[in-house]
């Protein structure tokens, strides 16, 4: 049975976003959830993920000039 792209709001209990909220990010396969739920889930997985990134890069660089006294690259 195929479902619509956009199903509306989600009808979970309190519970369950709670249990949702401290668990991981849905899969993108999950027949449960709404796209905008997975979306909106992936969306924010990926700029906590390139955040963290950044800041790890850009610590590494700022400790590598003041070993070295050059900028890496």
């Amino acid at each position: 049975m195929s479902r619509p792209l956009h199903e509306g709001p989600t009808t979970r209990t309190p519970e369950e976003l709670r249990e949702q909220r401290d668990g991981d990010a849905p899969d993108a396969t999950d027949e449960e959830r709404a796209w905008a739920e997975i979306l909106a889930a992936a969306v924010l997985q990926g700029a906590v993920f390139g955040g963290v990134k950044a800041a790890v890069e850009r610590g590494g660089a700022t400790a590598t000039r003041r070993l070295t006294g050059t900028w890496p690259g």
